[in-house]
């Protein structure tokens, strides 16, 4: 799983078993071109995903029965540390997103890979607020989502109730991001989004295999996250054409980015790593298992969060055609 980090560095993590993996940063010039290559992690296991931190810090997400989250300086200027955002035990760990809209009040969520995985909420103590990387190793207050009746939810510092709820309402969460005071938490294994609206405490769980506006299938398993502009963006693991999509936030409609298409090629590949250069005029992802980085830009030259995207879908199922896209306009 790869990000391009919002600077001159590209930052990787290794999904290794048995202390094998770890995280990897790659570093670019002003004109794109690579400088150095560095291990910035090492001695862990099975780093899949994990979330960008306001300060530049990447949090990678082990994945596996004793996982923890660990906080990486991309740069190196920090020795990587093991952060208190999950328990001490450990778990399947994923994704992490930021609530940093109240600077007194910043939550950090981290989701679990599990079918009793429940949604981590770490929200640091007044004493380290505003601390950047300090916030992520010091003292706070670990509570967990609890769904309730009638659309609306709860914190509760029962972890056995948090994992109840995951196993009723959101099994196997994946990626995970905060946009403009909702919370949008992937769950694969029923395909689905849950929108939590974190002030409200209300939310609502949407099918994300229940229709396209502008055509493709989107009908496995929904993965990774991350809004941009009115988008949010979603990839996908497993299916003949597993690609990128989008659901716009302010109406509610899903679109296709891209999808690949090549002769059974990419079937039952995963789409990852999706991230957007410092201009915001890239779209990055790779192809997990094939080994393949792809680089997107509007035709009109624009960047992704700049006017309207006319998204319109050109099936190409054509001998030697690599992929059945979505044009970005």
């Amino acid at each position: 799983l790869a990000f391009v980090w919002p600077s001159e560095s590209s930052v990787s993590n290794s999904e290794q078993n048995d202390g094998k993996g770890g995280v990897y940063t790659v570093h670019f010039d002003g004109q794109g071109r690579i400088k150095d290559y560095k291990q910035r992690l090492g001695g862990t296991t099975r780093n899949c995903a994990g979330g960008i931190m306001p300060w530049g810090s990447w949090v990678s997400c082990e994945e596996y029965a004793g996982g923890q989250c660990w906080q990486v300086d991309p740069k190196g200027y920090r020795s990587p540390a093991r952060t208190r955002l999950v328990e001490s035990h450990g778990g399947n760990f994923e994704s992490v997103a930021v609530d940093d809209s109240d600077p007194k009040n910043i939550c950090f969520f981290t989701t679990e890979d599990h079918e009793y995985g429940a949604l981590r909420r770490f929200c640091p103590s007044p004493a380290y607020v505003n601390r950047g990387w300090d916030m992520l190793h010091n003292d706070g207050r670990l509570d967990y989502l609890e769904i309730l009746d009638g659309g609306r939810f709860t914190w509760t510092s029962s972890l056995s109730r948090g994992r109840e709820t995951a196993n009723d309402y959101f099994p196997y969460s994946e990626g995970v991001d905060y946009h403009n005071g909702k919370l949008y938490l992937v769950v694969k294994k029923i395909k689905a989004l849950l929108v939590l609206d974190l002030a409200r405490r209300t939310y609502r769980k949407e099918s994300t295999a229940s229709g396209l506006m502008n055509g493709g299938e989107f009908y496995n398993d929904p993965d990774q996250a991350i809004s941009f502009g009115d988008y949010l963006y979603l990839t996908e693991d497993g299916g003949r054409s597993p690609g990128v999509y989008s659901r716009e936030t302010s109406t509610g409609n899903y679109y296709t980015i891209f999808e690949p298409w090549d002769q059974g090629r990419f079937e039952n590949d995963e789409t990852s790593g999706l991230a957007f250069s410092p201009d915001n005029k890239h779209m990055y992802c790779m192809m997990q298992r094939r080994g393949y980085f792809m680089d997107f830009t509007r035709k009109d030259g624009q960047p992704f969060h700049g006017g309207t995207m006319m998204l319109k879908y050109h099936s190409m199922h054509k001998p030697g055609t690599v992929f059945s896209e979505g044009d970005v306009e």
